[in-house]
């Protein structure tokens, strides 16, 4: 950023089957700290694999870690691969630690049969250094592939706004991660699009619980229209909402 200025920056990503998706820029540290945040939403086999991406922004080494959680909070095994040294896992682990040195990146990526069922869960990160980075969520379906980023979420505000839009023929699907040790009473608040409140509700997570659904599917009123859901962080909890 020039001294005094200011800009903004987007990365997008082809991938030779014609999908697309964007790459978020990363924050260039300053200084020494530790990391932590969340990725709302990890699918693997059944057509699905994620592809994370960790960059240390920092000038010294960085010690990091994924963990990975069902939707029951427990501990998730994957299994991983490591595209930058052609690599595996060996069997599948709810944890994954590696040294990422100053300016480079660290590619894990999940493996699971097509045959297999889809798996669902969040990816929790912590690392002692500058370590940043997103998530990017495929599917394949025959020759069709679609892809679509989780970004790291690292901060703890009073609630998360997503716009939905399911008029057209279109759907929305919401991911939502208890980041906290406790279990979580979450307030949900549905809009229209001109903000009149259509349900006030709350979803049931247990301590590291997950959840992920089709929300028209999940509140009927939802269909054919276009509106804002809106999820309260609990009292003293952290929520990861994509």
């Amino acid at each position: 950023t020039p001294a005094g200025g200011q800009i903004s920056v987007l990365g997008i990503e082809f991938s030779p089957a014609g999908a697309f998706t964007t790459i978020p820029a990363l924050v260039a540290a300053s200084g020494s700290s530790t990391s932590s945040g969340s990725m709302a939403q990890l699918a693997f086999a059944g057509g699905w694999t994620t592809t994370f991406t960790l960059v240390n922004t920092g000038t010294t080494p960085a010690q990091a870690s994924l963990n990975f959680f069902d939707n029951n909070g427990n501990p998730l095994p994957v299994p991983l691969v490591f595209p930058q040294s052609s690599t595996t896992a060996g069997s599948p682990v709810a944890t994954t630690t590696f040294t990422v040195n100053p300016g480079a990146g660290q590619l894990i990526q999940t493996a699971g049969l097509a045959s297999q069922p889809t798996q669902v869960g969040w990816t929790q990160l912590a690392a002692t250094g500058n370590v940043g980075g997103f998530a990017v969520f495929q599917q394949a379906i025959g020759q069709s592939i679609q892809e679509a980023v989780v970004p790291l979420e690292n901060l703890n505000p009073t609630g998360f706004v997503i716009w939905y839009d399911n008029t057209g023929g279109q759907s929305t699907g919401i991911a939502l991660a208890n980041t906290s040790a406790q279990a979580a009473s979450i307030p949900v608040v549905i809009r229209d699009d001109t903000g009149a409140i259509l349900q006030s509700t709350t979803i049931q997570l247990a301590a590291d619980g997950h959840t992920s659904f089709d929300l028209a599917s999940t509140y009927a009123m939802t269909s054919g229209i276009r509106g804002t859901v809106e999820f309260e962080t609990p009292a003293g909890g952290q929520i990861s909402v994509l």
